[in-house]
């Protein structure tokens, strides 16, 4: 999403082995931690009847932080975020200090390191924050056109609830389990359907990896936030989720994914959860067919927006991404790419809050063989 600023290199390796599908994602192999670890294992009980088994994982949320020079200084604690040799002014004090009259050049340590212009932070000491997700799934096919699904899914990991009162904390940080009972998939050409039936818990967000994590895994809004840790402003919620892929009438394809769920969700004011709270998300895709253009190879437009109130009144949140793709074909087997991409990171520099966004354009040359 952040391409070409970071540049990632990744791996999607699907495999069969003895009846058993294997799948393994690894997001970017530069990363120390990357924000998508994940495998898959699959089995077919019976022609009919397969069950499988997930489990994903991010190392270190912390790690998404941006730390422009690689000093391993993240750029909210370096001083000077684009000097690799420099991190703080330790420096600078010793010299002022030490033309105080009678200061003992062997108290500046401690003198340093309790005053306001010191930099605690060490990375060597720094403790990482991982969070994890396992599923369990079993899926009968109908028919050739007609699937039926079960899913039970975790979150493992923990989150600091002090700011929550007594009889929450008693729930012991833990993350929640989502369980979708009954899911549906048909391919009803030109159309695909899912649909399914979904349950969560407090603590606890359907498809908590998605197409924006690596922007929001971890954002700094006054401190340092990660994704898990905002887990707790989801209470109990259950409702659904369904979405059509379509071609229509061979003009153009057309994907939407709506999620609208309703439960409790956390009252900062109240500092309780709240009944009769919306939670509702939107993932959808438009591509024109390129064959109706002349010169156009390519032409697709999306749209993200993930657990909001109403995703159809647009206010931007970290989780909005919106963009388009449009491919020129300058000769033959040759193609320029004008790849566009908006995305939303909190202002930090209004007393309001609220999102900003970071505008992106890449233009790339693509051979086509």
């Amino acid at each position: 999403m952040e391409y070409p600023q970071v540049r990632q290199i990744g791996l999607n390796l699907q495999a069969k082995v003895a009846s058993v599908g294997i799948e393994f994602i690894h997001s970017n192999f530069k990363a120390a931690a990357p924000g998508v670890l994940g495998v898959r294992a699959s089995y077919s009980v019976i022609p009919k009847l397969s069950i499988g088994a997930s489990f994903v994982t991010d190392l270190n949320q912390l790690s998404g932080m941006p730390d422009s020079d690689g000093d391993d200084y993240p750029n909210y604690y370096d001083f000077y975020p684009y000097d690799e040799n420099k991190w703080d002014d330790e420096d600078k004090w010793k010299k002022i200090y030490n033309t105080i009259p009678g200061a003992d050049p062997n108290s500046f340590t401690g003198w340093y390191q309790s005053s306001e212009f010191y930099n605690s932070y060490n990375p060597e000491n720094t403790e990482s924050d991982p969070i994890s997700g396992m599923a369990l799934d079993a899926a009968y096919a109908l028919s050739e056109k007609i699937t039926l699904y079960s899913q039970l899914g975790f979150l493992l990991g923990e989150i600091d609830t002090t700011m929550l009162d007594q009889d929450i904390q008693l729930d012991k940080k833990r993350l929640g389990v989502g369980w979708v009972p009954l899911g549906a998939r048909a391919k009803l050409e030109p159309v695909n359907l899912l649909a399914e039936y979904r349950m969560g818990p407090r603590r606890f967000v359907f498809n908590y990896w998605d197409q924006a994590y690596d922007l929001n895994r971890v954002i700094v809004v006054d401190s340092i936030q990660t994704k898990e840790s905002q887990l707790y402003q989801f209470g109990k919620l259950k409702g659904f989720y369904t979405r059509a892929d379509m071609s229509v009438l061979n003009l153009f394809n057309l994907g939407v994914g709506y999620q609208n769920m309703a439960g409790e969700k956390w009252d900062e004011v109240a500092k309780d959860y709240k009944s009769g709270a919306s939670n509702q998300s939107i993932q959808a895709t438009l591509g024109i067919n390129p064959s109706l253009i002349p010169k156009v190879g390519k032409a697709e437009a999306f749209y993200q927006q993930n657990n909001v109130t109403n995703p159809f009144d647009f206010t931007p949140t970290a989780s909005t991404i919106l963009g388009y793709n449009v491919g020129l074909e300058v000769s033959s087997g040759v193609m320029l790419v004008y790849q566009a991409r908006t995305t939303y990171v909190p202002d930090i520099d209004s007393e309001e809050g609220g999102f900003v966004p970071v505008e992106s354009l890449q233009i790339e040359t693509q051979f086509i063989f």
